[in-house]
């Protein structure tokens, strides 16, 4: 199955970005407006939609289902939307495109069209002569449409030099293998792998972080994270000091060239498993990061950490399998500062309950937050396996599966909430924001009707007024949204025409 994954974090466009919250409300407890009926097994990935309803994928079945769901759409109070028409695809992560959805499926890749309907143009089957797939990983698509897919794929190229199981394997956007690349191997297959931050010269130069289950890359040793280059070829420069045991599980790369990376991990000469590690450019550890003690009591061999999502005041938001951190009961959801160490002002003794389940005669537990995903208002959702969340208030028996959290704009006073004023609208391209006088604006991001992030900006402390030139985004409606630092949120609607 495709792995889900932080990254591809889809974004909701709300339709009232000024709405107001009760006082009582606090960031991060839970909205209990919206709640799924979903029975089982799990959800692997979530994609807000402009109208508010959700693409969900995964295993999913409500009562009285004799069969599994693997894409499907929700409406925004958690209701199945009874008007959507079955998806024969989905289960994996829902990477958004510029013509549609790629969806993870089975152990390969689909794409959909905006409304969710096969896009029957891209076929992962149509070089089965070529290449097989044994094993799916991870995927990244690219903005032509092509992918690079990771895990176990047999090949059988003598033409172009590609016989045997590779594991990073380059495909066109029709889905047929791309023969004028070079596909590459290692001596245990790769799963998670992530684009290095745009902004960064890793970034910049189209380089990848990777995992792997083994030790050789290319027929050189390397670490269980390491670099390749944009070509696939190896970057020697990044060591990571890791044992070759545990799993990475997302990748969160950052402005500057470092990596955030969760998992669960063993450090050379250190006997404790890691769940969160921040590399360094060349993959060392950064020694100002606390490394965090994450526990698991459920029963499994080891905690995890699923997701990473930073937060405009550069904390963490931590979610996974665990109930413990440092010594604090944290059941599958914390904070970190953005030094590692926990922040004990939110999810106090907060988390999920086990969701029970058979298979055959024998019983099982699962306990898991596996991905959340923000919404622009600051508000966030996650997902996962579980029956049950206590946001450290409140416990919600009825809560499964998909939760929706308030954000950091919870009872914020009203003059904090006004929206940003942009002219000329409409515009052309050249665009000027007027900043909030309350507040210090730390970045600026563009988002199209459908919720994706095309543009993304840092303000300088002492900008008055943005200045911004999008005469490279095509015509249509879109948001403009601006992070403050104490966490908020401005928003301005605007429309590009030619």
């Amino acid at each position: 199955m495709i792995a889900g994954s932080h990254k591809a974090h889809c974004i909701i466009v709300a339709a009232n970005l000024a709405a107001t919250m009760s006082i009582a409300q606090q960031p991060f407890d839970l909205d209990p407006d919206f709640a799924t009926s979903i029975e089982r097994h799990y959800v692997n990935s979530l994609c807000p939609l402009t109208d508010g309803k959700l693409y969900i994928s995964g295993d999913i079945r409500f009562t009285g289902e004799l069969s599994s769901r693997y894409f499907l759409r929700l409406n925004n109070d958690g209701s199945i939307d009874d008007g959507f028409p079955d998806v024969f695809a989905g289960g994996g992560k829902i990477t958004p495109w510029s013509n549609g959805y790629y969806c993870g499926t089975g152990q390969q890749v689909s794409r959909l069209h905006l409304d969710a309907s096969m896009d029957n143009s891209f076929d992962m089957n149509s070089a089965w002569q070529l290449v097989s797939v044994f094993q799916g990983g991870d995927y990244h698509v690219f903005p032509d449409g092509r992918i690079l897919f990771t895990g176990g794929c047999p090949m059988n190229d003598p033409d172009h030099g590609f016989v045997g199981e590779y594991n990073l394997v380059w495909f066109t956007n029709t889905g047929y293998l791309d023969t004028t690349r070079i596909h590459r191997k290692g001596n245990g297959n790769m799963f998670e792998f992530e684009a290095l931050h745009p902004a960064s010269p890793q970034g910049q130069a189209g380089q990848f972080v990777c995992s792997i289950q083994g030790t050789e890359y290319e027929g050189s040793p390397v670490a269980p994270v390491f670099r390749i280059n944009a070509d696939g070829s190896l970057d020697p420069s990044f060591n990571a000091p890791l044992q070759p045991w545990g799993e990475s599980r997302v990748f969160l790369p950052l402005e500057n060239g470092q990596v955030l990376a969760g998992g669960n991990r063993q450090i050379i000469g250190q006997p404790d498993t890691i769940c969160v590690i921040r590399f360094l450019e060349d993959g060392s550890l950064d020694p100002t990061f606390h490394l965090a003690l994450f526990k698991d009591t459920l029963g499994y061999p080891s905690p995890w950490v699923s997701d990473i999502e930073t937060l405009p005041d550069g904390r963490l938001m931590v979610v996974g399998n665990f109930d413990e951190v440092d010594g604090l009961p944290r059941r599958g959801i914390v904070m970190l500062h953005s030094d590692g160490t926990v922040d004990e002002s939110v999810f106090n003794d907060a988390g999920c309950d086990p969701y029970n389940y058979t298979v055959g005669t024998s019983q099982y537990q699962s306990r898991v937050i596996g991905g959340i995903t923000p919404a622009p208002d600051g508000s966030y959702y996650i997902y996962g396996s579980y029956n049950g969340y206590d946001d450290g208030t409140t416990s919600y028996p009825t809560q499964r599966f998909v939760s929706r959290l308030y954000g950091l704009n919870v009872g914020v006073q009203e003059h904090k909430m006004e929206l940003l004023r942009v002219a000329p609208n409409p515009t052309y391209g050249p665009l000027a924001v007027t900043l909030p006088q309350n507040g210090k604006a730390l970045r600026a991001e563009v988002l199209d009707a459908h919720g994706r992030l095309v543009r993304s900006d840092r303000i300088s402390s002492s900008t008055q007024q943005l200045s911004m030139n999008l005469s490279e985004l095509s015509e249509g409606a879109y948001v403009l949204r601006l992070h403050m630092q104490d966490g908020a949120a401005r928003h301005a609607r605007f429309v590009i025409v030619r």
